[in-house]
């Protein structure tokens, strides 16, 4: 089917958005790259579900697929640490908030890494004191941590 050809798909890598075997080359392209993607059904919709992509619900199940993309552009997530303090903070739980999205579709992989990867940030940030220094941030951090530690401990 070509119902999106032609326009532009926005979409936050690991978060189950996209088939795997299309997400993970697309993490592999260059801005303005067009590349032809062909894909085996168990890293086409065969693990991500049908239901999830209007594409998808026509793919019959052991499907291979093949699309062309072209990789428009990209944003790198900035660092933690470089944020201010309160925009870190939130960021940090917004983030959270996407692996938890994970964890309640049972994608807990890809929640495990996500709530890793902020605490990892977390700490980083505290340890150059780019965060934890202000009124009632340390507070609000270690809620976070916290937060993020029992939800790993439940993947």
């Amino acid at each position: 089917e070509e119902e999106r050809r032609g326009e532009a798909f926005s979409f936050e890598t690991g978060m189950n958005v996209l088939p795997e075997g299309l997400e993970m080359c697309i993490k592999l392209m260059v801005p303005e790259e067009v590349s032809r993607v062909e894909c085996a059904a168990k890293f086409a919709y065969d693990e991500l579900g049908n239901e999830a992509d209007p594409v998808g619900r026509r793919v019959p199940k052991g499907s291979d697929v093949v699309w062309e993309v072209e990789l428009l552009s990209f944003e790198k997530p900035k660092q933690l640490g470089e944020l201010p303090a309160g925009e870190a903070l939130a960021e940090a739980t917004r983030r959270k908030g996407k692996a938890n999205v994970l964890f309640k579709a049972a994608k807990f992989a890809k929640a495990r890494t996500k709530y890793e990867q902020v605490l990892k940030e977390l700490k980083s940030a505290v340890d150059t004191g780019s965060l934890g220094e202000g009124e009632g941030d340390g507070d609000a951090v270690g809620e976070v941590v916290l937060s993020c530690k029992l939800n790993l401990a439940a993947c």
